[in-house]
């Protein structure tokens, strides 16, 4: 299983390539403001945006951050929301 430590990372790693040039763009704000729940919550959306499959290990790592109690909460229910959607389409590692 990742770990929640890695999860940027592996965001960074696994993720953003796949995304829209737009849409990294837009997620670059997360790394210069070194935001890793802005950074969960734009990868969520924007994976969905983007039509991107997000590795099911990732999507776990994210389930464990959301309750975190210092996750910013106005990000919580999107963030839920988005996951469950992700998870939807999820593929496997």
């Amino acid at each position: 299983m990742l770990d929640v430590n890695d999860l940027d990372d592996a965001i960074t790693r696994r993720v953003e390539p796949y995304l829209s040039s737009l849409s990294r763009t837009i997620m670059s704000a997360a790394h210069d403001d070194d935001d890793p729940d802005f950074l969960i919550y734009l990868a969520l959306q924007y994976a969905l945006m983007d039509g991107v499959a997000i590795p099911k290990d990732i999507l776990d790592a994210i389930e464990i951050d959301l309750t975190d109690p210092g996750f910013t909460p106005g990000m919580l229910p999107e963030s839920r929301k988005w996951l469950a959607e992700n998870r939807a389409r999820a593929r496997p590692q």
